[in-house]
């Protein structure tokens, strides 16, 4: 508060619970603007928090909740030209919510994240304890997902954190952090995520999928803020199964679920990259970036071991953000129903290709450049095999693909067949070089 004083007219609206604490009042008039003091009773509070039962929320939030202090913050902010609001704690937050406080530039401290505390507390306890704590947990951590998507930003990350994911600027520090040790606006999603992964690791759930969609941050500057889904997988994949052994997640799930994610967004999924050249938390040699022309729409792959020893986290994560205001909208399409399945009753053609080129060049390249070759015919193009060795030649590799062609109005003559074929050896050739194998 100090620091803030010097640089801004700072009001101050808080509890006191400790009646020592009253003592501080003075000081804290002497360099805030305005303040308001509310005095927490325990023994009444806890008699209003029984009202979340009803209301079926948090029981926390009524605890503090408190009219006086509510009309003395919407009086402020009526009066007042507030500009920026700092909360401590998601309880506070109850207080600065709603279309009268959107203008406002609203920052959320999470660095004492209660949701946590009480499932931590739910799993030391025996029932009926254990049940209410564990449903406190569940419905405040509700609340604290809307605070944090609501707000303008959120505290959640250590500098050593940032340092790693990209988030080296300066302006990305916090003047005055609650916590020393959580103390930097979060450039990606990804150290909370491995932090949860590793806390649900250490309590002997190694196997798991956790996503988050929120914001991250380049600068301070509004431009610096991007909306980000991003996730992490981490163990093993599936159950136990006597047919189908689970494996570790590998960067394939990564971009499966990215790809997902920018499938679900609209991003014109034949028309992206893909590209080796994922920022350095990324497993050099097991990730990717892709990209639309020449911006990057999301990152995938195995996060580099080194970044994950230093996170203090063991084993093998999977992981992925996709930046989704680089997603291009899809163009309005008229009406809202989606068009009948028309399946068609000609039989479809199945032609198999093998390609020798550089082991430089992607094996998506190759699947787009087949795919573009008649794509009204062309209904699908998928890799099957990959090889290098003897017979293809030093720095070259084979890829073989399946190529599926589906008529709609006719069956296709060996002819029209033969003539597809020669359109997408000859497309393949010119975008990436390769020649058809003998």
């Amino acid at each position: 508060l100090s620091h803030l004083s010097q640089r801004y007219t700072v009001h101050l609206a808080c509890f006191i619970d400790d009646p020592d604490d009253w003592r501080h009042v003075d000081r804290l008039r002497e360099i805030c603007g305005e303040c308001h003091f509310a005095e927490l009773k325990p023994s009444i509070a806890k008699l209003r928090c029984l009202s979340g039962f009803v209301t079926g929320e948090a029981l926390t939030l009524p605890f503090y909740r408190d009219a006086r202090l509510g009309a003395w913050v919407r009086d402020l902010v009526g009066r007042r030209e507030v500009g920026r609001c700092y909360v401590f704690s998601s309880a506070m937050a109850q207080y600065v919510t709603g279309d009268a406080f959107a203008s406002l530039r609203r920052v959320m401290d999470f660095v004492d994240v209660d949701s946590e505390k009480w499932r931590q507390f739910a799993a030391r306890k025996s029932w009926p304890v254990s049940r209410l704590y564990r449903r406190e947990g569940q419905r405040l951590l509700q609340f604290d997902r809307a605070i944090a998507a609501a707000f303008d930003a959120n505290v959640l990350v250590s500098a050593a954190e940032a340092e790693l994911f990209g988030g080296a600027n300066p302006a990305l520090g916090l003047a005055n952090p609650v916590s020393n040790e959580l103390d930097h606006m979060r450039p990606s999603i990804l150290p909370n995520l491995i932090a949860a992964a590793g806390r649900n690791a250490d309590r002997g759930f190694p196997d798991l999928a956790l996503f988050e969609v929120g914001p991250s941050y380049a600068d301070d500057t509004p431009a610096g803020q991007a909306s980000v889904a991003a996730g992490v997988r981490t163990g093993r994949t599936g159950a136990r199964h006597w047919d189908r052994p689970p494996r570790s997640v590998d960067a394939f799930d990564a971009k499966a679920d990215a790809l997902a994610v920018l499938d679900a967004v609209g991003a014109p999924r034949g028309k992206l990259d893909l590209t080796q050249d994922a920022p350095e938390w990324y497993h050099p040699g097991r990730s990717g970036t892709i990209g639309l022309g020449k911006g990057a729409l999301a990152h995938f792959g195995e996060l580099d071991p080194r970044v994950l020893r230093r996170l203090g986290v063991e084993g093998r994560i999977a992981g992925f953000e996709v930046f989704l205001d680089s997603v291009p909208l899809p163009r309005a399409k008229p009406g809202k129903a989606r068009p009948p399945f028309r399946p068609s009753p000609f039989q479809a053609v199945e032609r198999d290709f093998a390609f020798i080129l550089d082991q430089a060049v992607a094996a998506e390249k190759v699947v787009r450049a087949a795919r573009g070759a008649d794509k009204k015919l062309i209904a699908r193009v998928s890799v099957f095999d990959l090889y290098t060795g003897k017979g293809v030649g030093p720095g070259k590799k084979s890829i073989a693909i399946s190529v599926t062609l589906q008529p709609t109005d006719r069956t296709l003559t060996e002819a029209e067949i033969d003539a597809v074929a020669a359109k997408i050896v000859a497309q393949v050739k010119k975008a990436t070089g390769g020649v058809l194998r003998g």
